[in-house]
């Protein structure tokens, strides 16, 4: 022994790890003999006792789960957890290891049941093939699929073989979760309408976790009918994002819930809206079961006292006017929130175009004129800008074309002309004949002759001049056909 201590009626052999480790599972044989105890007394027979190197304890830390370090958790995308076996001695591995049992057991029950066993070969063969230096410590990895229900388990390994054993692992802790998250179909409010102050709730079967909730995982559209009743049209619907800032969405528990702008309902009055939801998560990971689309109808209206009250909405309006011209009107709701209003137009309700401004003013109507003649149909919407930059929209409308046949009508761009080039636009509507185009001086001499294909309308076209032509007041004359439309240019 290292050291021998007498403490009161015992008397303590302490042997150095290091002198043992050459004698691993070698049997030691102890003679005590002449000794005395405090009054100067010899006993009656010498004290013989005899153990095996490895073998005191009943229940070591000599093998440990060192991997993961972490709470672990199996789920549908995940269906495996990987564990590593380590800090077991290199002496047991070799000479005295038969086997280490991974087991589990569950929070609701006191049981412990294997999953996989690990031969003391197998060990020893993944030792010889890892290792990098001499007596590095000894790993092992182990790989489990469970089949079990979900629910919180506890995992160790007990090490088996000839001396010291068994001995146990500490415990690693992790979840099984492999049931989907499902929408159950509830969402209020019941009557699927959006009013002011409503908050949105789509309800889930289990909790919702807050971090799924990313950017792209809820669209919420305006849907805008194409079809208004017009004779001969198929009806069809486009659909319209409506804009993330309007809105926010949040989880609390097994519940989404989406909050709108309080001028939210003012601005979409009317309007049908589709929510779009996709991608959310469980707590453990586990994505939700298909995705879920609704429509719900916008309501400018409140609820006080059990009675409901309409609010006063922008109400924005449009229609084409018999001449091609569209015209939009539009209510003010709170002058003192607005600053001037942008109108915007597109083609396909996604990219859309500043095409004029009004300031606000204190009365209640609003109208904007735009002469834009109209290929089939076309979108606008109302930005309200207030003193300090903050904007909102309006819904979107649709203003589809009437059918009735509009003149030429041209646009030169820059006016005056620079560089020697005419540029112009022409619209119509309702003939197919191709453009004649011509540049003549006030006095009717022809400087510029050409035709333009009739399927050329609205693009922009140009016509270069003669470079030595003098500056002054010059005319464009545009004939389709029996129709003619001439306009006068400065020529710098």
């Amino acid at each position: 022994p290292d050291t021998v201590m007498c403490l009161g009626d015992q008397v303590v052999f302490n042997y150095a790890e290091e002198d043992l480790r050459p004698y691993f599972g070698a049997t030691v044989h102890l003679t005590v003999s002449n000794f005395t105890d405090m009054a100067g007394n010899s006993p009656a027979e010498t004290i013989e006792y005899t153990f095996t190197i490895g073998q005191l304890g009943k229940a070591t830390s000599a093998i440990s789960l060192i991997q993961p370090t972490s709470d672990w958790v199996v789920n549908l995308d995940h269906p495996t957890v990987s564990f590593t076996l380590g800090r077991f001695d290199l002496y047991e591995l070799t000479h005295s290891l038969d086997s280490v049992v991974l087991e589990y057991s569950g929070g609701f029950e006191n049981t412990w049941h294997p999953f996989d066993t690990v031969y003391q070969k197998q060990m020893v063969d993944h030792y010889e093939l890892t290792r990098t230096v001499q007596n590095e410590e000894p790993t092992f990895p182990v790989r489990w699929t469970p089949e079990v229900i979900d629910a919180t388990y506890e995992v160790r390994a007990v090490a088996y073989g000839s001396e010291g054993f068994p001995e146990y692992s500490n415990h690693s802790t992790g979840t099984i979760d492999k049931i989907t998250p499902y929408y159950t179909g509830n969402i209020y409010p019941e009557d699927d309408t959006v009013r002011y102050g409503s908050v949105v709730k789509l309800v889930f079967t289990e909790e919702i976790a807050q971090e799924s909730l990313s950017a792209g995982t809820i669209e919420i559209n305006q849907l805008i009918d194409l079809d208004k009743n017009s004779a001969g049209r198929t009806s069809k619907v486009q659909s319209a994002s409506i804009q993330t800032d309007m809105y926010l969405a949040l989880v609390n528990g097994n519940e989404l819930e989406i909050y709108f702008d309080e001028a939210f309902t003012s601005n979409f009055d009317g309007a049908e809206i589709e929510f779009a939801v996709n991608g959310l998560t469980d707590l453990n990971g586990n994505a939700m079961g298909g995705d879920i689309v609704h429509a719900m109808t916008v309501k400018n209206e409140a609820a006080e006292d059990g009675v409901t009250l309409n609010l006063k909405g922008i109400n924005l309006q449009g229609r084409q006017l018999p001449d091609g011209t569209v015209e939009l009107t539009w209510n003010n709701v709170a002058e003192d929130h607005a600053d001037y209003y942008v109108i915007e137009r597109s083609a396909d309700a996604g990219v859309f175009d500043r095409i004029g401004e009004v300031n606000s003013h204190p009365v209640n109507d609003y109208q904007f004129l735009e002469y834009f003649p109209i290929n089939e149909l076309a979108y606008y919407r109302i930005m309200s800008v207030d003193a300090i930059g903050e904007v909102d929209f309006s819904r979107i409308i649709v203003v589809l074309d009437n059918g009735f046949k509009v003149p030429v009508t041209v646009e030169v761009f820059p006016n005056p002309v620079e560089n020697d080039e005419l540029q112009f636009r022409m619209f119509s509507k309702g003939a197919e004949e191709d453009y004649q185009v011509q540049v003549m001086d006030m006095k009717g001499k022809l400087i510029n002759d050409m035709i333009i294909a009739g399927s050329e309308v609205g693009k922009q076209q140009s016509v270069a001049l003669p470079k030595d032509l003098k500056g002054g007041i010059y005319l464009l004359r545009i004939a389709q056909g029996s129709d003619v439309k001439v306009v006068k240019f400065v020529k710098k």
